[in-house]
């Protein structure tokens, strides 16, 4: 996990700070359904999914979600689990298997950060 975050701190600007992180699967609709393994990052500009390169998966991915482009981040609980939806830019999002972390503390951290954009994008228009 260390070795992770020094990746992901590369790829962050000096000025973001991680706020928390969820260890979990991207589910990507790219061809085929597939889970990406990799983690779930808030920092207090945007939201990270960084999936390294594992087996089937050759490549590291790098995604971005600004807060201002987020309608909606909710979690819902199953029997197989706990899974975090969102939409972004009109797209429908899913992290499922969550490994560690927890999702309702990161659900609430990212709620309030996309509140104040949405606070900081409606004060602009005025």
């Amino acid at each position: 996990m260390k070795n992770l975050l020094e990746k992901i701190n590369k790829k962050m600007n000096s000025t973001e700070n991680i706020l928390c992180t969820l260890q979990c699967s991207f589910d990507l609709h790219v061809n085929r359904n597939c889970s990406r393994p990799g983690l779930l990052i808030a920092t207090e500009r945007r939201m990270l999914f960084y999936g390294v390169p594992i087996s089937n998966f050759k490549n590291e991915i790098f995604e971005e979600f600004l807060y201002e482009n987020i309608s909606s981040l909710t979690m819902k609980k199953s029997i197989f689990g706990t899974r975090v939806r969102m939409y972004h830019n009109d797209e429908y999002l899913k992290f499922n298997k969550i490994i560690n972390g927890d999702a309702n503390i990161f659900i609430e951290t990212v709620n309030t950060l996309c509140e104040q954009y949405m606070g900081e994008k409606n004060q602009k228009r005025k």
